[in-house]
């Protein structure tokens, strides 16, 4: 089984390392599954691109795309270099639990499906710079989606010949330019409409760990995006669900007056 890990990078020379050292020694526990990563990076002008360079000897690993204007745009182009069985997508500032790979050996790979962690753990830094741990999420279940917009972002495993007849309706590109900050949750939600089903792990230490922040902290542009993504995307939602959004989204807007006033 082989799969291509896609990292998209931007002067992550003091995260990376953790990243690709979980993905060493996720591997390791399985000897059937050979890793392939792919680095997208955005034009780093710090050392990223040496470190990357110094784990060719731990690691099948390679630069395949550079001065991407953005993550997505960088991730889409390592995505159409992809040839392994699945993809996975993981940050630079993120890394994942040792025994992720654990339900690969019992994924159905006949089925248009995404697999995703048991635990999104969301870290933050404390006084003396640490990491420790800020909340745990689940990803939601079934009925709860059909009224939130489920954020996976990255850490997701899908079948890499099934993505690839997906976004043939996308120009080839996994991710669009359509929004600023919620372009996983529209994918999510395309993949969804298209006919595709997403499965929890069943192991329940599988864990994706990433760093609170970034574009996801701006949560009320980002949960208007969302927004807007679930009532354009009304295939299998009910009335209810617009109501709701509507109610949401003015919502969202006295807030936004509110705190920026």
């Amino acid at each position: 089984m082989k799969i291509d890990v896609i990292i998209p990078t931007l002067n992550s020379s003091k995260t990376i390392e953790k990243s690709l050292e979980s993905v060493i020694r996720a591997k390791s526990h399985y000897e059937s599954i050979e890793i392939k990563v792919l680095v997208a990076d955005g034009g780093s002008v710090d050392n990223t691109k040496s470190i990357i360079k110094n784990y060719k000897n731990k690691l099948d690993i390679a630069i395949v795309s550079e001065s991407d204007t953005s993550p997505e745009e960088g991730i889409s182009k390592a995505f159409i270099k992809s040839t392994g069985d699945y993809t996975i997508v993981i940050g630079s500032d993120d890394y994942i639990s040792e025994d992720y790979f654990q339900d690969m050996e019992s994924f159905d790979a006949t089925k248009k499906q995404i697999l995703l962690p048991k635990r999104f753990v969301i870290l933050k830094k404390d006084l003396n710079n640490n990491l420790i741990v800020k909340k745990i999420k689940s990803p939601r279940r079934k009925f709860l989606h059909r009224y939130t917009v489920p954020l996976p972002g990255f850490g997701w495993i899908g079948r890499t010949a099934y993505l690839k007849e997906f976004i043939k309706s996308r120009n080839d590109k996994l991710f669009t330019k359509n929004y600023e900050i919620a372009s996983d949750s529209e994918l999510f939600v395309d993949l969804i409409n298209a006919g595709w089903e997403y499965k929890v792990m069943q192991n329940k230490n599988a864990s994706y760990y990433f760093l609170e922040g970034g574009r996801s902290k701006d949560w009320i542009p980002l949960s208007y995006e969302q927004c807007e993504i679930a009532c354009k995307n009304v295939k299998g939602f009910n009335l209810d669900i617009k109501l709701i959004y509507a109610l949401r989204r003015n919502w969202l807007r006295i807030k936004s007056r509110l705190i920026y006033k």
